[in-house]
């Protein structure tokens, strides 16, 4: 039983400094997104450094980088928030695709709301129906 305690323990500590590492680079991302108006376009693991024993992280490789114009980063914000409520606006969400330079064919507000879900609430295709 001390095993199995000890092991929670263990899990709910990596669990605590994990969440607030995602939870940091979500800030940063989204400072360098609605303030900073640049962000990287290549983030991933590998560009994520732990720095003075995981205290801090360090985002290294800024090869690809993006500016924002403001409109671009109010469109962003626009799609976000819309995807992040209950009773999401699907004409809301277009609208927001639309300041980003999404087109379709027919200009159709579901089709840019799918995109949106693909591109900015998940890589699941589940999400994108």
């Amino acid at each position: 039983i001390a095993t199995r305690v000890t092991l929670a323990a263990r899990l709910i500590s990596l669990y605590r400094y994990y969440k607030r590492s995602v939870d940091l680079l979500v800030d940063v991302h989204g400072h360098q997104i609605f303030l900073d108006l640049i962000f990287n376009g290549d983030c991933h693991p590998g560009n994520i450094m732990e720095i003075e024993g995981g205290e801090k992280l360090g985002l290294i490789d800024y090869g690809q980088t993006k500016r924002l114009s403001m409109e671009e980063s109010l469109g962003i914000a626009k799609v976000v928030f819309e995807l992040g409520r209950p009773n999401c606006n699907v004409s809301e969400v277009a609208d927001g695709m639309r300041q980003l330079g999404f087109r379709t064919k027919y200009n159709n507000d579901q089709i840019l709301y799918r995109y949106a879900k693909l591109f900015f609430d998940s890589d699941d295709e589940s999400k994108a129906e």
